[in-house]
């Protein structure tokens, strides 16, 4: 290309991956879920969820399996011939997380200028390295995908140097409320990167329902409990998790267990595939505990990894309710 190529990006995490490499500027269009730096000017958003943003964990399931629901999500093809994009980066993972493969497709297809497309479909921590690098080839940029990994790499022989010789701490990952959907894909790696052992799932699987049994029996001998549900924020994960029945079976089962309980932010973390993920494993890190002089790496080009106050936050139950601890 004899210019700065023009990206679209559909994808929180490759969005994140553009940033980190240092080409945000080439950014011309974004989800609308995507994040963008403070400051940094407002760029046209292309697509857009059928589900309403106040609808609860089971309303929302109830709609993803629903084979009359048709398409969750849409994209604005009149915004994206106006923006001439170069590139469009896209997943080919989860259809009912982020608009799909198909539909990017189709819509390219209707352009007059036949942008490249790039689809990922990263399921444990190598094939994030992998995504990492075909966007750097893809903007030619191989060795900024580089120096983006090695930071990861490093930051986790950093924590590796900590966890030595210590038993591994067992760990209820969940990723819905209800149903409750146990871990998947990269996060089981990422809990024993952080000296844990998570108790419900398998390295690059999908999340799966957890029936009465399987709950319990995940809750056997554990010490920490994760609530990082996918694409809620704390604040929205402890509201859901306070608009559960009492007798449901994960307010029994919280409410029995002596395990330490949090939540985090699922919508930046835990289940963003990306350089976010760096400060993911700090987080997971605090928790574990043990990890305190361990330093985070601050900064990736232009994705700021700082940990925020409302990144996590342990919780309690207290007078019939679920709040954060002060």
């Amino acid at each position: 290309m004899n210019h700065p190529p023009r990206i679209v990006s559909l994808l929180p995490g490759l969005t994140d991956t553009v940033l980190a490499l240092g080409k945000g500027r080439s950014l011309v269009g974004i989800s609308h879920e995507c994040d963008l730096p403070a400051g940094w000017p407002e760029l046209p958003r292309l697509t857009s969820c059928r589900i309403h943003d106040q609808a609860t964990s089971l309303e929302i399931d109830e709609q993803v399996r629903d084979p009359l629901s048709g398409d969750l999500f849409a994209l604005d093809v009149e915004i994206l011939k106006e923006l001439k994009p170069d590139i469009i980066l896209t997943q080919a993972q989860c259809d009912v997380c982020a608009v799909s493969q198909i539909t990017v497709e189709q819509a390219a297809s209707l352009l007059e200028h036949k942008p490249k497309i790039l689809a990922v479909n990263p399921t444990i921590m190598s094939s994030i390295f992998g995504m990492i690098r075909e966007v750097g080839q893809l903007l030619e940029d191989r060795r900024a995908a580089e120096m983006v990994v090695r930071t990861f790499e490093e930051f986790e022989l950093a924590l590796d140097s900590r966890k030595a010789g210590k038993t591994p701490v067992n760990v209820v990952h969940l990723e819905w409320l209800d149903p409750v959907m146990g871990s998947g894909h990269w996060n089981p790696e990422l809990i024993r990167m952080v000296g844990g052992q998570e108790r419900t799932a398998l390295l690059g699987s999908n999340s799966k329902i957890l029936t009465q049994h399987l709950l319990q029996e995940a809750f056997e001998s554990f010490k920490r409990v994760v609530l990082g549900v996918c694409g809620f924020t704390v604040e929205r994960s402890l509201h859901e998790l306070n608009l559960l029945p009492l007798d449901h079976i994960l307010q029994t089962n919280l409410k029995q267990c002596g395990a330490r309980i949090y939540v985090v932010d699922g919508h930046r973390h835990l289940v963003r595939p990306g350089p976010i993920l760096i400060s993911t494993l700090s987080i997971l890190a605090q928790i574990m505990g043990g990890f305190e002089d361990v330093v985070l790496p601050s900064q990736v080009n232009d994705l700021d990894l700082t940990i925020q106050p409302q990144d996590f936050s342990e919780i309690i139950h207290s007078t019939g309710r679920w709040i954060i601890r002060s």
